[in-house]
């Protein structure tokens, strides 16, 4: 992707707002903090947790899902950071590569249950430096895939 568009690490890319290097190179967020932060306060609304690493959404969801369920996400809940949008439109990659390969932003995923999703939510954004959203929900299995991404 970089030898094929001729790119050099140390240059400034305005939509990135930083040298590409850095930008790259940005340590992951770590959310072991927050998550405990309301856990502690809602120790029983949470069902699964999700750390989406390479493999990106098709991989790492399933890891938590029993075989009759599918997780439905709404890609329209979100932005993708600039650094995803800039490499899927250099690379010419589909949303549907892009979801396979990286997190698209979403670093984090709680599966938790619907009564207490506002609740949870709540405590995120408003106890913790972390911006959370509701991103889908479990449905029963629909097919193959059990990530279905809209």
């Amino acid at each position: 992707l970089f030898t094929d568009n001729q790119l050099d690490l140390n240059v400034h890319i305005p939509e990135l707002g930083g040298v590409l290097a850095d930008v790259l190179l940005a340590p992951t967020r770590i959310y072991v903090q927050s998550v405990l932060q309301v856990l502690k306060q809602h120790p029983t609304a949470v069902h699964a947790m999700v750390h989406v690493t390479g493999g990106g959404f098709y991989d790492n969801i399933p890891r938590v899902l029993n075989p009759d369920l599918s997780a439905e996400i709404d890609a329209s809940s979100w932005q993708a950071p600039p650094v995803f949008r800039y490499l899927q439109a250099l690379g010419k990659l589909s949303n549907e590569a892009m979801w396979h390969t990286f997190n698209c932003g979403i670093g984090f995923i709680l599966a938790v249950d619907p009564q207490h999703a506002q609740q949870v939510l709540d405590a995120f954004n408003q106890e913790t430096d972390e911006k959370a959203a509701i991103i889908g929900k479990l449905i029963p299995a629909q097919g193959q895939s059990q990530v279905i991404i809209q």
